[in-house]
């Protein structure tokens, strides 16, 4: 529900503080991410077909 406390989703990873400098705070807290999931039917990450699905 939209009106629930809402998840976070953890993407960055503690030990890299590069990414916290390059967006000035928290990247988990302000940075967006995409993940990709591998496929056991194809075998395979289609990179180009994720970007275009997720653009």
């Amino acid at each position: 529900m939209l009106t629930d406390t809402p998840e976070k989703a953890w993407h960055v990873q503690y030990q890299k503080p590069l990414d916290n400098q390059l967006f000035g705070d928290d990247a988990n807290d302000i940075a967006a991410g995409v993940e990709l999931c591998y496929s056991y039917k194809r075998g395979c990450i289609n990179n180009e077909e994720s970007y275009k699905r997720d653009v």
